[in-house]
């Protein structure tokens, strides 16, 4: 299932314009978790997008939350050396429990499928290396098109391409029947 964003940031499901997606943003600057990117290859994973799981989750049990999740990538010494990092924002409902949650996949793999887990690692990596995550010390002011997930209606979305967002149910496995 795909939406295509019309001017404005206003988003729509499917091809008809349906329902609207609500995107939240701030203008003023949000709390944050920092993830160290280089903790995270050095631990086997290429990617971040096995927390799509846990989020698919809350969503699935938490209808009314309409929350943005929002991303920006840059250089960072809150760990105590150069590192590369993300850091991890979110305006809307529920915010410091979605924080929470990101921050608990992210460093534990909490809510993640083992499989999933396993499909994200390399061939010679065990996972078992510690992922350096952290509530951050710094607050964001994300930019609009920084978005890298929306909850809304029990379903997570993600930006598909330029102007469309998808959803899955591989992602709400856990948390769906059937």
């Amino acid at each position: 299932m795909t939406i295509e964003t019309r001017p404005e940031s206003e988003a729509w499901r499917g091809a008809g314009g349906e329902k609207p997606l609500h995107l939240s943003h701030s203008n003023s600057p949000v709390r944050t978790v920092e993830l160290d990117l280089d903790s995270l290859n050095n631990a086997g994973f290429e990617d971040v997008s096995f927390v799509e799981y846990p989020l698919a989750e809350f969503a699935a049990k938490h209808l009314e939350t309409i929350a943005t999740i929002y991303a920006h990538e840059t250089q960072s010494t809150n760990f105590g050396d150069l590192c590369y990092a993300v850091f991890f924002g979110v305006v809307g409902s529920n915010d410091g429990i979605i924080l929470e949650i990101l921050k608990s996949a992210l460093q534990y793999r909490h809510g993640v499928p083992d499989a999933v887990v396993e499909e994200h690692l390399g061939h010679t990596a065990t996972g078992k290396q510690r992922v350096r995550v952290r509530n951050s010390p710094d607050s964001i002011a994300f930019k609009k098109n920084q978005n890298a997930y929306h909850i809304e209606d029990g379903r997570l979305w993600a930006p598909y391409e330029m102007g469309r967002w998808h959803t899955s149910d591989e992602w709400s496995r856990t948390a769906r029947p059937g």
